[in-house]
């Protein structure tokens, strides 16, 4: 699983190709196949779709719905752990775009 998420990290910064990316899904996808947990087939869908967003901007939402699906396997009717879920999720991504708009301004 650390070998697909390293290779995400990768690609995002240009040192590895999509097809390096896709064959470490292809692994996950594999590993999936094998787990008798629901638990632990949430988790793994979860990082495959983080991971696929590499190749699709839109695997980036799938991932972060397969996150609030393993935390409501985690912990059943927990409102509490959905919000700070959904809320860690969301300062991830303004954090995400505060970095984009500081480069933007570098460039201009």
């Amino acid at each position: 699983m650390r070998l697909a998420i390293d290779a995400n990290e990768l690609w995002q910064v240009n040192l590895v190709s999509g097809y390096q990316v896709r064959q470490a899904l292809a692994r996950l996808t594999k590993l999936s196949a094998t787990t008798t947990s629901s638990i632990g087939a949430a988790a793994l869908d979860c990082v495959r779709w983080a991971v696929a967003s590499a190749d699709a901007d839109e695997n980036a939402l799938r991932a972060s719905d397969q996150a609030i699906k393993l935390v409501n396997l985690t912990q059943p009717n927990d409102m509490v752990a959905v919000t700070a879920e959904r809320q860690w999720q969301y300062d991830q991504l303004a954090g995400l775009a505060a970095n984009i708009q500081q480069g933007l301004r570098r460039m201009l």
